[in-house]
């Protein structure tokens, strides 16, 4: 992901944070530490890591991943963080929906 980050300058690159219960609250932050130093663009956190991630992330902008309900997207807008859906559709979540142009 380093090299990545240092090579490719027309795409975003980011390291992807797994759930702080699989990998603890500690190795999140060194992870978001890492991101930083290694020139990414941005942090992919698992939904569980939103809130260890969004402390640690010094400014990078987050995407969480994966909202599987309307429950998640308020979550993921919460820490402003870009959402990754699988199963259904924002446009779906009553009231949730933001209109064109906004980030999430």
């Amino acid at each position: 992901v380093a090299r990545l980050c240092q090579l490719v300058e027309d795409r975003p690159i980011g390291l992807l944070i797994d759930g702080e219960a699989r990998i603890g609250a500690a190795a999140i932050a060194a992870k978001a530490a890492k991101a930083r130093v290694m020139g990414c663009d941005f942090i992919g956190a698992h939904l569980s890591s939103l809130g260890m991630a969004s402390r640690h992330s010094g400014g990078l902008p987050l995407v969480a991943w994966t909202l599987r309900a309307p429950s998640d997207l308020e979550l993921a807008r919460n820490y402003a963080a870009a959402p990754i859906f699988e199963g259904f559709s924002p446009s779906l979540a009553s009231g949730l929906a933001k209109p064109p142009g906004t980030p999430i």
